[in-house]
């Protein structure tokens, strides 16, 4: 190996090293962060906070858990994911999981701003709160039981990675369109139906001329806050 490939590969390790460290610091961060603001007093009741809160519960125990192990595994020595079948698959099983849940969650998320906005009444009542608790319980328990060929087929051949052949493909196949094209699919084309109810809602409201209260504006303004806040995270 010339001197050039090895200075490549030495810079290479020492930005992926940073970045990792950086991800365990800011990451956290700004996960709590999160956590404080819908937690908050003003939007423990909504539903959206809540899907968001959910969503950031999930990414930071992928950030702590799976960044922790890897940077165990890859800079300090540890051999536990290399020699250890049972964590192996626990370790798979669990950010496989959590990832998806905080996808779907996402996903969610962006369903309930398409309700709260829609003109239709019975589209409307789906947006509670109550209906978020249970959404979020149901996204647990069916990712959790859809996501556990992981654990069966994953294991040590000779690293921790799925079973060499047709499990592999099926594999790739599963995070590229259960995890990633079809929920931020749906993701975009609700968002898009969101600022169109949004729109809709606005003409009405200037077609009737409607005096709203203060009250109603500022519960208007979160609502149209954590809108913003859910059409970025799904552009990231």
């Amino acid at each position: 190996m010339s001197s050039s490939e090895q200075s490549l590969r030495f810079i290479t390790d020492q930005m992926t090293t940073i970045s990792l460290f950086l991800l365990l610091v800011i990451g956290p961060f700004g996960c709590f962060c999160n956590i404080l603001t819908f937690t908050s007093k003003q939007l423990t009741k909504n539903p959206c906070a809540f899907y968001l809160l959910c969503t950031t519960i999930f990414e930071l125990c992928i950030v702590c858990f799976g960044g922790v192990s890897r940077l165990a595994a890859e800079y300090f020595g540890d051999k536990l994911l290399s020699q250890n079948q049972f964590y192996c698959k626990l370790r798979s099983y669990l950010i496989t999981g959590m990832s998806t849940i905080a996808t779907y969650s996402m996903l969610f998320t962006a369903v309930d701003r398409y309700m709260a906005t829609s003109t239709r009444v019975r589209f409307r009542a789906f947006s509670q709160i109550t209906i978020a608790h249970r959404m979020c319980l149901g996204i647990i328990l069916v990712v959790m039981i859809v996501t556990l060929h992981v654990y069966i087929f994953f294991g040590l051949h000779p690293s921790c990675t799925p079973r060499p052949g047709v499990y592999a493909v099926f594999y790739s196949a599963y995070l590229i369109i259960l995890t990633s094209l079809i929920p931020d699919g749906l993701i975009i084309v609700v968002a898009l139906c969101t600022i169109k109810n949004a729109r809709d809602l606005r003409t009405r409201a200037v077609m009737m001329q409607a005096a709203n209260t203060s009250k109603q504006r500022s519960i208007h303004r979160a609502d149209t806050h954590l809108l913003i806040v859910s059409l970025y995270i799904t552009s990231l």
